[in-house]
Order: C-alpha cells, then sequence, then structure tokens
C-alpha cells in the first residue's frame, strides 16, 4: 500500500512538471545587418518590462528565448545601430511567436571617442623602446630593473650600465672621463653637486625607490646641455602617486674580509655617523681659512701670534685609532606618497 502511494506521488509530480514546462512559450527569430546584409552577432534582445530577462543573437543572428504566456514589449538592440522595438508581442503557451529585425547603424549614437595612454617609463620594455627610438646612443634602467637588483640607491644600480663606473661610491663616469666630464639632470634639469670642488653630483643621494629610470647618454645631441663630453646622466623620478603609498625598505651589506673582523681600524667619530650626519665632532675651530694668520712672527706681532696659537690648540687632541669589530653596511629608507585636493 505505501509502494502503490510512492509510485502515485512520484508521478503525479512527473505529470505537473511536464505541464508547466507545456505552459511556457517561445519567442524566436532572426536579426540582419541592414547596411551589409549579414546576421547580427551579438545583438541583445531583452524584455522592456524587465532587461534582466533576456538573450543574444547567435553566429547566423537567431536568437530564441522561453517565456511564460503573455503580452511583451522587446526590444533589440546593439552598439552603433538603432534600437528595435515590438509592442504587444503576444506570447500563447506551448506556441512559438516569430520576430525578425533588420538593424541600421546610427551614427548620431556614437559620440567621438578619445582614447588617452601613457608610454611605460618604468618598465624594462619601456626602456628598450625608448634605446630603439632614440637618435643617441643612450643606455639605462628602470624601476622594474631596480627591484630586480635590490640597489637601494643610484650609486649601487648605475654601475651595471654598460660603461658606467662609480667612484668613491658617488661620482659617476662614463666611458673612463668623470667630475668635470661626466653631466647629471634631474628630470631633464641641470643640477649643482654637493661638493664646490667637484663638478659631478653625487648620485648616492638618489634612493632608487623614487627612480621611475635612469638613462644615460653617451653622444651630443642639440636637445642636451653641451657642457659634458663623457656622457649624460638624466635621472627621472616617479610622478605622483594616484593613491596613497607607503613603502619601508632595510638593507644589509656584508663584505668578504672585513665586516665582522675584530681588527679592524676605526676611530670614535660623532654620535650620529649611523645616520650619515655629523654631530659636530669634525667641526673646524674657525669659520673660513682666512681667519687663520699666515706668515706670524710671534715675537713682531704677539697678538696675531696668540690668536695662531689659540686656532692651533682648540683642534681635538685626541688623534688615536683604536681595533674594533666592523659590522655590517646598514641602509633604512622610508617613502611615502599621496595626492591632495586642494
Amino acid at each position: 500500500m505505501v509502494i502503490r502511494r510512492v509510485i502515485f506521488i512520484i508521478l503525479f509530480l512527473l505529470t505537473f512538471s511536464l505541464l508547466s514546462a507545456q505552459e511556457k512559450g517561445f519567442l524566436r527569430g532572426n536579426i540582419v545587418d541592414g547596411d551589409f546584409g549579414g546576421p547580427m552577432i551579438g545583438a541583445t534582445i531583452i524584455l522592456a518590462e524587465n532587461p534582466s530577462v533576456g538573450t543574444v543573437s547567435d553566429f547566423d543572428g537567431n536568437f530564441s528565448l522561453s517565456l511564460d504566456p503573455g503580452t511583451y514589449n522587446i526590444k533589440v538592440s546593439f552598439i552603433s545601430f538603432a534600437t528595435l522595438s515590438y509592442q504587444g508581442i503576444k506570447i500563447e503557451a506551448g506556441k512559438t511567436t516569430v520576430i525578425d529585425g533588420i538593424m541600421k547603424s546610427d551614427d548620431k549614437l556614437l559620440e567621438e571617442v578619445v582614447i588617452v595612454a601613457k608610454a611605460s617609463r618604468n618598465s624594462e620594455i619601456g626602456m628598450i623602446t625608448k634605446m630603439k627610438n632614440s637618435t643617441n646612443i643612450v643606455d639605462g634602467l628602470s624601476a622594474q630593473s631596480f627591484r630586480k637588483i635590490g640597489d637601494s640607491d643610484l650609486s649601487g644600480a648605475i654601475k651595471r650600465v654598460t660603461g658606467v663606473t662609480v667612484e668613491g661610491g658617488k661620482y659617476v663616469y662614463v666611458r673612463g672621463l668623470g667630475d668635470r666630464y661626466t653631466k647629471t639632470t634631474l628630470n631633464g634639469m641641470s643640477i649643482p653637486g654637493l661638493d664646490p670642488d667637484v663638478n659631478a653630483v653625487q648620485i648616492d643621494i638618489f634612493p632608487t625607490a623614487v627612480l621611475e629610470n635612469v638613462a644615460v647618454y653617451k653622444t651630443f645631441t642639440p636637445d642636451l646641455f653641451g657642457d659634458f663630453s663623457g656622457g649624460l646622466v638624466d635621472v627621472e623620478t616617479k610622478s605622483f602617486p594616484e593613491t596613497k603609498t607607503t613603502s619601508i625598505t632595510i638593507g644589509l651589506g656584508y663584505i668578504e674580509g672585513q665586516t665582522f673582523n675584530p681588527d679592524y681600524i676605526l676611530y670614535d667619530g660623532g654620535k650620529f655617523d649611523w645616520a650619515g650626519f655629523d654631530d659636530g665632532t669634525r667641526k673646524l675651530p674657525f669659520a673660513k681659512t682666512t681667519d687663520i694668520p699666515q706668515e706670524v712672527v710671534a715675537a713682531f706681532d704677539p697678538v696675531e701670534g696668540e690668536k695662531l696659537e689659540n686656532i692651533t690648540r682648540s683642534f681635538n687632541k685626541q688623534l688615536a685609532v683604536e681595533n674594533k669589530t666592523a659590522l655590517p653596511n646598514g641602509s633604512f629608507s622610508f617613502n611615502h606618497g599621496n595626492q591632495i585636493n586642494a
């Protein structure tokens, strides 16, 4: 008895589902391009009352849509073509309603389209493209290269450019020529060096984290400065970030035979030597060299003689060095950028 009831319920549900499926009606059709006569591929067919219900035409321009019985308003659209509207399309249960359409282009629907793009200058491909299109002999590195090689400042990174060496950890030599023969620019503008006795710019002041690329020009062209003969180094910084960015970089350097050597010769120095600043330990006891008396004979000029003696005695009397353990080279950088609408 129970088995009969189960079979009866199953048959009832199957019959109900078949009847429900038969209650659906179908909307079919074909959409044609009125300008060229071919099928409209990918045209959108939707219900005006419910845009979430719809379909698209296939490669032959055909479409098929299953709908509940009723009366609908149909819209057929495609980019740059005038929209087709069908009002009062009646869908009957178990029957197929056919609508065909011819779509014609409408130039008024499309306004001028402007595509704006910026050439990538911080990638290796961008640097290679710059080298290829340049009329000059140019070589360089991009921000992508900086990230790969891991150098924290430009003095370490630029040594990887062909024909470039770095003297004293900060002065660039191009093809063996440096100082007065090499020029450094920042974003195309000439910049002075920090040392008044040297014409070259100390490139160790540029952290690679803020650089877009660096290009080394080895020949002359009219668009470059004319006061160099060895080479011109153009340092380009990153533009303002589109969003808030923050980065922290910590680096350690190891030199075989020197790092952790307990017999490394050092002297006390200042308290802020680790940060690259002098706390006054190395400050000279006079403002300028012209303050030092010249060719003084104390017997004939006791005032100048006393002045010279005071200057001499004002120097630090401890000039000795001592053996200490050499610690690893270290570096730390913090970068933060953002744009604020004023």
